[in-house]
């Protein structure tokens, strides 16, 4: 999901989304896309699914 949500904000070089993984930690890092509250919505739901 958060491949998809990478490929689909890119611009050009640039990516609105990144993420990172520490052992069971997941940070999720958004810039100031216009679809942002969108972005930590689906973020936010799908890891409590």
């Amino acid at each position: 999901m958060l491949e998809r949500a990478k490929e689909t904000t890119r611009n050009g070089k640039y990516t609105y989304v990144e993420y990172v993984r520490f052992a069971d930690d997941l940070v999720v890092l958004i810039d100031a896309h216009p679809r942002n509250a969108w972005l930590l919505g689906a973020v936010n739901k799908r890891l409590r699914e």
